[in-house]
C-alpha cells in the first residue's frame, strides 16, 4: 500500500496493489477512505452504546418495608397519599370502603435487542414487579394490606 498526492489538484490517493501484478492496481482517494474508515468506526461505536443494559419502569415503587411501617386501625388514607402519592387504581365499594392498588414494573434488558437479527436469539428480559393494596374503611382508616413481589425471567 502507498501513500502519495496529486501534484495538480492536491488530493491525496492510496495506492492498493494486489497480488504485484500493475493490473490488479486500485486507486482510492484517501478522503473516500478516511470517511469510510470513520463511518465504520461511528457504527461499531453506537452499536457498543446501544448493546447496554437497558431498563423501563412504569408505575409507584412501593417496597415492603414502606407497607409494614402502615398500621392498620390508624393509618389514614390522606397519610397513605402522602407517603406513596395517587394509587393506580381505586375500587369504591358500595357501603363507602376503598380498595387502592399500587402496580410497579421494572423490566431490564441486556441491550442484544438492538443488535439486528441477532437480537432475536440473544435478548434476555429481567422483570420485576411489585403490587400492594390496602383496603380503607368509610371514614379513611387503614383495614387491610396486601404485598406481593414476584420476578420473571425470559430469554
Amino acid at each position: 500500500m502507498f501513500f502519495f498526492s496529486c501534484s495538480e489538484c492536491r488530493e491525496r490517493y492510496v495506492l492498493l496493489v494486489g497480488d504485484a501484478e500493475l493490473s490488479n492496481m486500485l486507486l482510492l482517494n484517501y478522503g473516500f477512505l478516511k470517511d469510510y474508515f470513520m463511518k465504520k468506526l461511528i457504527v461499531a461505536a453506537l452499536a457498543v452504546v446501544l448493546a447496554a443494559c437497558t431498563a423501563v419502569q412504569s408505575g409507584t415503587q412501593v417496597s415492603a418495608d414502606t407497607v409494614k411501617s402502615f398500621e392498620k386501625g390508624v393509618t389514614t388514607s390522606a397519610q397513605v397519599r402522602a407517603a406513596l402519592g395517587d394509587p393506580m387504581n381505586v375500587h369504591q365499594n358500595g357501603d363507602g370502603t376503598e380498595l387502592w392498588t399500587y402496580y410497579h414494573t421494572e423490566t431490564k434488558t441486556n441491550g442484544a435487542e438492538y443488535i439486528p437479527i441477532a437480537g432475536l436469539f440473544m435478548t434476555e428480559a429481567k422483570t420485576k414487579s411489585t403490587t400492594a393494596q390496602m383496603s380503607f374503611s368509610a371514614e379513611g382508616i387503614l383495614q387491610d394490606v396486601n404485598y406481593s413481589e414476584s420476578n420473571f425471567n425470559t430469554k
